[in-house]
């Protein structure tokens, strides 16, 4: 499949400092000026699209970014003091976004939304090039604000506590966080994990359901609904094992291979 990726990319930015002593003058820690470590890992529909990148196999993944944005996480060791947001330096606007997309949306087999409200997606003109597009291919989406302006599309991604329009999207895929997943009303449950950060782990579990489909859709299942929860089954996996990471996470599918063999040991 050729698969399109848009939404906002957000740069995460962590900074690990050795903590000295108690500032005298507040309750506050004292750090050492110079970095213990200092890394930059890509989030929102980046990271979406880089476990596509990892896990779709064959599949063709180009992303178009609308927006950047940067979330600054201060450590002092391995404990988070505070995190800094720089939100929404827009990329391109909105009529050039939807223009750059209609160049290639015509070669696509499926699209993937990764909607933070940051800016990528603002005004009507890419939905109006989303509208054309579903006719033909699966259009999953996961939006913070505002679903309803995908209604019709072939797949919501909501968290547990966000709304999902009622009979709007032909499919509901809830993201339950421990408890697993959702998928039209029935629960999919997953394996207790370890977690250590919880970062990401909704656009990990976005991408290997939308990878997982990518495999799935050419077998055969009694219904849409059967294969669909079966793709819930392996974004659970994925990610389980984000989880056990510090901040964003790859799965690679060799991590996925060892999940499955860990699986089949404990039954």
């Amino acid at each position: 499949m050729n698969i399109l990726v848009l939404g906002d990319m957000i740069v995460d930015i962590y900074e690990w400092y050795t903590a000295t002593r108690v500032c005298p003058e507040a309750p506050a820690l004292v750090l050492e000026r110079k970095f213990k470590s200092h890394e930059h890992r890509e989030g929102g529909a980046a990271l979406v699209a880089n476990n596509l990148r990892s896990l779709a196999g064959e599949c063709n993944i180009t992303a178009f970014y609308g927006s950047k944005s940067f979330k600054r996480r201060i450590f002092a060791d391995r404990t988070l003091l505070c995190r800094i947001d720089d939100d929404s330096q827009q990329l391109i606007s909105p009529e050039r976004y939807a223009r750059s997309i209609e160049l290639v949306i015509d070669q696509m087999e499926a699209i993937v939304v990764s909607d933070y409200g940051k800016g990528a997606i603002v005004g009507d003109a890419v939905i109006k090039v989303l509208l054309q597009a579903h006719l033909r291919c699966p259009i999953f989406v996961d939006a913070k604000i505002a679903p309803d302006r995908y209604a019709g599309f072939f797949a919501l991604f909501p968290n547990e506590h966000e709304p999902a329009p009622s009979g709007k999207f032909r499919h509901v895929i809830r993201k339950l966080g421990s408890r697993g997943a959702n998928v039209d009303g029935v629960d999919v449950p997953t394996a207790e994990q370890h977690v250590y950060d919880v970062t990401g782990a909704g656009d990990v579990f976005l991408a290997a359901f939308v990878a997982s489909y990518s495999t799935l859709r050419t077998q055969v299942f009694d219904d849409d609904h059967e294969m669909l929860r079966q793709c819930a089954v392996i974004a659970n996996r994925a990610a389980g094992i984000s989880v056990r990471h510090l901040g964003t996470h790859v799965v690679t599918p060799e991590e996925m291979e060892a999940e499955v063999s860990l699986e089949k040991e404990s039954v």
